[in-house]
């Protein structure tokens, strides 16, 4: 039985970069995507995110969507780039 190492190495690159894209979309149209890492902001600001709007002005949660949309897009961008370059014909050597 023959192991074909092209897909061993590049199946796990694939299957990750195909999850980098889905989760860099996710954080690009949702409408509050603040809200996908709740746990980890209420732990880090001690605060519930509803106090935190009542306190800040109505522009930080558009300031957060655009944060959390251009984060969304580098981790597509990223993705994209490891899907591509791990696919097995691109990574042959002729």
């Amino acid at each position: 039985m023959k192991i074909n190492y092209k897909l061993v190495f590049s199946a796990p690159l694939l299957i990750i970069g195909i999850i980098m894209i889905f989760l860099g979309l996710r954080w690009i149209f949702v409408s509050e995507p603040w809200m996908l890492d709740e746990v980890a902001n209420v732990d880090r600001l001690k605060m519930s995110l509803d106090d935190l709007f009542k306190q800040s002005p109505d522009t930080l949660a558009n300031y957060l969507k655009q944060i959390y949309r251009f984060f969304g897009l580098w981790v597509s961008v990223i993705g994209i780039f490891i899907t591509l370059f791990s696919m097995p014909k691109v990574s042959s050597n002729p």
